[in-house]
C-alpha cells in the first residue's frame, strides 16, 4: 500500500493519493489538515533515508499505515531540536543531511559511527545567495559537493579546508564611557579594573580580530559577567553597547569564530562601577550614624516622656486623692448632719409624745375635775339635817375639803 501513495502539500492541506494496481489512475484520495489533536499545522514533507517525513516546527513525524496515523519519530526531532527553524531538507547519497534555514545554509554530516556532525560555519560565506525556494545540492564525490547559487555555484571541499583552520585571536580595541575614550588596539594590554563613576553607567565596547582573510563572515560572542548569563548568538556585529549599569564588578568576556568554525581563546576586560553617592560606603556609614543617633535622640524622647507621664500621672494621682478625701469629708458631714436631724426628729416625736401623753393627762385631769364638781355640787345639795352628828361632822369634813378643790 505504501509504495502505490503519492503525498502532495498544497496549500494547508496534505493529500495522500493512492494508485490501482495498473497504477494509471488514483483509486482514493485523502486529505490531512492536522498530524494530531495537538499539532495543528503541517509545514513540509521530506524525504530522508527512503522514508516519507511530515515537518512542522523541527519535528518529524511518518504515517503508520497499521494503525492509520501521524507518529513522531524522536530520533529525527532529536536530531533537529537545538538548532534555527529549518525549511527545507535535502539527502546526498552518503547520507549527509543538507538543511535551508531562512537564507543559510547547513549540513548533518554522516560520520562512520552513524551519528551525524552539525557544520555551519563553513556556509557562512553563501548566505543570501542560496536559492531558497529551490535548493540544489549535487554531491559527487565524498569531498565533492557542488551547490547551487543565486549567480553560480559553489564547490565544498571539507579535505581542502584543512589549510584555512587557523585559530583566529579575538582583542577588545574600544572601550568607552560617557566623558571618556579608551582605544586599546590589536594585542594592547588591557585596562586593569577601570573604575567609572555611577553617572557614566552607559559603556561601549569595539571587537577586532586580525584576520584579514574573509573579514566580512568573522563572528563574535560576547558575555558581560555581572550582567549576562550566557554568551550572546554569533553576529558580525563589531560592537555592543550596555546602558544603565547597576553599581558593582565586570568582566567583559570576548570571542571569535572564523567562516571554518575555529574559535579563539577568550579575551577579557575587567571595570567596575562606582556606586551613586547614596549607595556609597560613606553614605551607608552616614545612614548608620544617622540611625544611631535617631535611636538615640528617640530613646531620650521616650525617657522625657515617660518622666512627664510619671509627673503627669503623680499630679493626677494627688489631685483624685484630695477629690475622694474631700468627697470622703464632704460624706462625713453630710452624715454628721444627717444624724443630727435623725436626732432632732427623735427629739422631735419625743417631746410629741410628751405633748400627747399631757394632754391625754389633762384630760384626764379635767374630766375628773368635772367629776369632783359634779359630786361637790351634789354634796351641797344633801340635807344633812337628817344624819346624826357623827355623820354629820363627816359629811362637814368632807364638804370643806370639796371647797378647797
Amino acid at each position: 500500500m505504501e509504495k502505490k501513495d503519492i503525498w502532495i502539500k498544497k496549500d494547508n492541506l496534505i493529500y495522500r493519493m493512492t494508485l490501482g494496481d495498473d497504477l494509471k489512475k488514483f483509486v482514493s484520495i485523502r486529505t490531512y489538515q492536522n498530524l494530531s489533536k495537538t499539532v495543528k499545522a503541517i509545514e513540509n514533507i521530506q524525504q530522508l533515508e527512503n522514508k516519507i517525513y511530515f515537518q512542522t516546527s523541527n519535528h518529524f513525524y511518518r504515517y503508520s499505515y497499521e494503525q492509520n496515523l501521524f507518529f513522531e519519530d524522536k530520533k529525527m526531532s532529536n536530531l533537529f531540536a537545538k538548532i534555527p527553524k529549518t525549511n527545507t531538507l535535502t539527502q546526498d547519497k552518503y547520507g549527509n543531511i543538507w538543511r535551508l534555514f531562512g537564507e543559510s545554509l547547513g549540513v548533518f554530516k554522516k560520520t562512520n559511527k552513524g551519528d551525524y556532525k552539525n557544520i555551519v560555519a563553513t556556509f557562512s560565506k553563501l548566505t543570501g545567495n542560496i536559492v531558497h525556494n529551490n535548493l540544489s545540492i549535487n554531491t559527487t564525490g565524498h569531498n565533492d559537493t557542488f551547490i547551487g547559487l543565486t549567480d553560480g555555484l559553489a564547490h565544498y571541499a571539507p579535505n581542502l579546508l584543512t589549510h584555512y583552520e587557523v585559530k583566529p585571536k579575538a582583542y577588545i580595541t574600544g572601550f568607552s564611557f560617557p566623558g571618556d575614550i579608551f582605544i586599546l588596539g590589536n594585542g594592547q594590554k588591557a585596562l586593569d579594573n577601570y573604575k567609572i563613576p555611577y553617572t557614566s553607567n552607559h559603556v561601549k565596547f569595539t571587537f577586532s580580530s586580525p584576520l584579514y582573510e574573509n573579514l566580512e563572515n568573522l563572528e563574535f560572542s560576547y558575555q558581560l559577567e555581572g550582567f549576562d548569563n550566557q554568551w550572546s548568538n554569533w553576529s558580525t556585529n563589531i560592537f555592543k553597547e550596555y546602558t544603565n549599569l547597576k553599581e558593582g564588578n565586570y568582566t567583559m568576556k570576548l570571542k571569535a569564530r572564523t567562516n571554518y568554525g575555529k574559535q579563539s581563546e577568550q579575551t577579557k576586560l575587567n571595570f567596575s562601577i562606582s556606586p551613586p553617592w547614596y549607595r556609597h560606603i560613606l553614605a551607608y556609614l552616614f545612614y548608620i550614624l544617622l540611625i544611631v543617633a535617631s535611636v538615640v535622640f528617640i530613646r531620650k524622647r521616650i525617657k522625657t516622656k515617660i518622666r512627664k507621664n510619671k509627673y503627669y500621672e503623680t499630679i493626677e494621682q494627688r489631685r483624685l486623692y484630695l477629690e475622694k478625701e474631700s468627697k470622703i469629708r464632704q460624706e462625713q458631714y453630710d452624715l454628721e448632719k444627717e444624724i443630727e436631724k435623725l436626732k432632732n426628729d427623735k427629739l422631735k416625736i419625743k417631746i410629741s409624745a410628751k405633748d400627747k401623753e399631757l394632754v391625754n393627762n389633762s384630760f384626764q385631769v379635767v374630766k375628773k375635775n368635772k367629776i369632783l364638781n359634779g359630786i361637790i355640787y351634789k354634796l351641797k345639795n344633801i340635807n344633812v339635817e337628817s344624819f346624826d352628828e357623827s355623820t354629820k361632822f363627816q359629811f362637814t369634813k368632807l364638804n370643806k375639803r370639796s371647797k378647797c378643790l
